[in-house]
């Protein structure tokens, strides 16, 4: 590791750890703002931080591993994108559906799907004897009480990971990959490649969580092409699943479910 990356590394991981899985943009995105993290991409010439891409890979790791709040990784790839072109219209395509029905039934789908693909990829880390995902962190949080439970499914559940989450990663996040030169058009490369980064922001969950979300992610991409490129199939599967995590996890610590 170079001695600037070393040096970006010791200036971020305090305040991550600091801020950890209940930082929000409004309350603590001044302080990110103040280490120039979010240009960490764009270049010095343009008033940015004049990183690399394993500068931007080191910052990715330890977001991921303290469970920042802040979904920095897609925050940093869209700024480095903007500084480009601005250009977000095209990315971010929640117009309504064309055909609402099929909306529905692919958003359905993807509910059982990535169902499907948590129960694979436990029964897969089991095989590999790789170490359970950790989802405690969250749980706990968001178990402490009826207020808590209500917050999370409404503001992390909906808000934060199912209009967050889908506009940065399968919206923007794709539409600028496949902008890239040598990458026009090309979906299932820019499907791949967000998938990944989309894993390691979950790096707080252990390796086995890491795969099983990149996988999850790389689903949830297929279901952007599979409903022409809208996104509100994508919204409505991953607001579904985790309003049905949560409450799983509610029903538990109330014991409902024992």
């Amino acid at each position: 590791m170079s001695e600037s990356r070393r040096m970006l590394a010791e200036m971020s991981a305090p305040l991550f750890a600091e801020l950890g899985p209940d930082a929000t943009e409004e309350s603590d995105g001044a302080r990110i703002d103040e280490l120039g993290l979010p240009l960490l991409l764009v270049p010095e010439r343009e008033g940015g931080f004049g990183g690399d891409w394993l500068d931007a890979l080191t910052v990715f790791r330890l977001a991921g591993y303290h469970a920042l709040g802040i979904d920095l990784p897609a925050l940093i790839v869209a700024r480095a994108w903007l500084a480009s072109d601005g250009c977000l219209r095209h990315a971010w395509s929640i117009r309504p559906p064309v055909n609402p029905r099929r909306t529905l039934g692919l958003a359905a789908l993807g509910l059982g799907g990535i169902v499907a693909l948590f129960g694979l990829g436990g029964m897969a880390i089991d095989a590999l004897d790789l170490p359970k995902v950790d989802i405690s962190m969250i749980t706990d949080l968001a178990t402490a009480g009826p207020v808590s439970f209500a917050l999370w499914i409404v503001l992390v559940a909906w808000f934060a990971a199912g209009f967050g989450e889908e506009l940065l990663y399968r919206g923007f996040l794709m539409d600028r990959l496949m902008r890239l030169r040598g990458m026009r058009g090309a979906k299932w490369p820019a499907a791949i490649i967000q998938a990944a980064i989309f894993g390691l922001a979950h790096l707080y969950q252990g390796l086995g969580g890491v795969l099983v979300t990149a996988t999850v992610g790389l689903f949830l991409a297929w279901l952007r092409i599979a409903n022409r490129g809208n996104l509100w199939a994508c919204i409505l599967a991953h607001a579904a699943v985790d309003t049905l995590m949560l409450s799983l996890a509610y029903s538990e610590s109330l014991g409902w479910l024992s």
